[in-house]
């Protein structure tokens, strides 16, 4: 069973055949299939477009940090 879900663990960590790893800032991803990248200076767009349904998520510029929790 430990085997089992380890197998299970790895495969789900191998990224998807044809699918190409993209890189942005500090940031490496694999774009889903059948999504698109749009990338700018400041940000990455990955997005999916059905009709009038979309999905954007945002991969945003790493910034130093400008203060404190205080």
């Amino acid at each position: 069973m430990k085997i089992g879900i380890a197998a299970l663990l790895l495969l789900a960590a191998l990224p998807v055949a044809g699918q190409p790893r993209a890189s942005f800032n500090l940031f490496t991803f694999t774009t889903p299939k059948g999504w698109t990248i749009e990338k700018n200076v400041d940000y990455v767009v990955v997005k999916k477009e059905n009709g009038i349904k979309y999905c954007n998520s945002f991969i945003i510029k790493a910034r130093v940090s400008s203060g404190n929790a205080q």
